[in-house]
């Protein structure tokens, strides 16, 4: 496979495992939000618990695009690439793909995960 990293396994599935982590981490710090009370501190017309899920969030989605790019990188790289070893290209090409279709699946389920921050109270 790719020394490079753009073309592991580990590499395709990176924007689930990105999402995995926002999941995680946003569960984590609503529960300790709303024990310490982040939620009844004003802060930019919202609250601070809030803002904080809302920040990363966006940190989660801009990391998922990003390994979402890479992706179609990867998948461009192994079309234009050599044709010495066709199964490597083609493998490449593929895990490109994956990553690309996984990315998409991660950004809506952050998406998903994230709608309730614009309608509902954190910690009620």
């Amino acid at each position: 496979m790719n020394s490079k990293g753009g073309g592991t396994v580990f590499a395709a599935i990176s924007p689930m495992i990105a999402w995995a982590v926002y999941f995680a981490a946003v569960y984590a710090l609503q529960g300790l939000g709303c024990t310490a009370q982040w939620d009844a501190v004003s802060l930019a017309g919202s609250n601070v618990l809030t803002l904080m899920l809302a920040l990363l969030s966006l940190l989660a989605l801009g990391v998922i695009a990003l390994l979402g790019g890479r992706g179609l990188q990867t998948r461009r790289a192994g079309v234009s690439g050599p044709a010495s070893g066709h199964d490597v290209a083609q493998r490449a090409r593929f895990l490109g793909l994956v990553r690309v279709v996984l990315a998409a699946v991660a950004f809506v389920a952050t998406l998903m995960n994230a709608a309730p921050l614009l309608f509902l109270a954190p910690c009620r």
